[in-house]
């Protein structure tokens, strides 16, 4: 993606465009949590590197993001608490976050109800098409210098499983970095069974998602697409949108 940029100081600037065309790459970008592939990046008129968010913050540069995130350097447990940590005597009670996930667990097994996890993944040392990849299998660490961009083989075995069977599915987040080929595998064959399922109701939320069943090509099979990624769910979940009240309210 080129693009060129200029934020001037003192300035509301307002960056728009089409689900797809690279909005949340670019923030990202700024962000620190990507590196550029080329060009470059200038702060105060000055060529800066960013290296991870951390640089970006002591610049001054900060992101509020329409709604949170998986953070891929954190493991389940801790994504599950993210926001809302248990302290135990001022610190952070890995233990009792830990046994809390596991009876989340146990609770949904006791209710008949299935949580899949990937079993394997695609990592690279970075997200981009010249990074070092690799397979990771079941049971596998994911190396501590390398990041988790798309799910393996059997994960995505498992997941269209699931889906053929399915008669509802509501699809919140592709599989990993689709917008780079080398991890788009995951997210479109999870389109493209979501899309063969003529049986179900599907929901797809989300511009990210929206973006990918796009690029898949199966947007025109798919029952019912929103942008509204983080508000769909809230609203399945049974909350109030100020939006929806107001229209309800007329």
């Amino acid at each position: 993606m080129d693009i060129n940029l200029d934020i001037p100081e003192g300035a509301v600037t307002a960056l728009v465009g089409d689900n797809g065309a690279g909005k949340s790459t670019l923030i990202k970008t700024i962000s620190g949590i990507w590196e550029p592939s080329h060009g470059q990046l200038l702060w105060n008129g000055k060529q800066v590197h960013l290296h991870g968010p951390k640089d970006a913050t002591d610049l001054g540069i900060a992101t509020v993001y329409q709604d949170l995130a998986l953070c891929d350097n954190l493991d389940i447990v801790q994504n599950m608490f993210l926001g809302r940590e248990e302290l135990k005597h001022w610190q952070l009670d890995e233990i009792g976050m830990e046994l809390a996930a596991k009876q989340t667990l146990a609770d949904a097994k006791a209710h008949n109800v299935r949580i899949l996890l990937p079993v394997d993944h695609v990592v690279a040392d970075k997200p981009e098409p010249s990074a070092r990849i690799r397979h990771i299998g079941e049971g596998e660490p994911i190396p501590a210098d390398m990041m988790a961009l798309d799910i393996g083989p059997k994960s995505i075995e498992m997941f269209c499983d699931e889906i053929e069977g399915a008669r509802t599915i509501v699809w919140n987040g592709p599989m990993g970095v689709f917008e780079i080929e080398a991890f788009a595998k995951g997210t479109k064959k999870i389109a493209h069974a979501v899309a063969d399922n003529g049986a179900a109701v599907s929901i797809v939320g989300g511009g990210d998602s929206v973006a990918a069943v796009k690029a898949a090509g199966v947007a025109d099979k798919i029952t019912h697409i929103s942008t509204g990624g983080g508000a769909s769910l809230e609203f399945l979940e049974g909350k109030k949108l100020p939006g929806v009240e107001a229209l309800s309210n007329k």
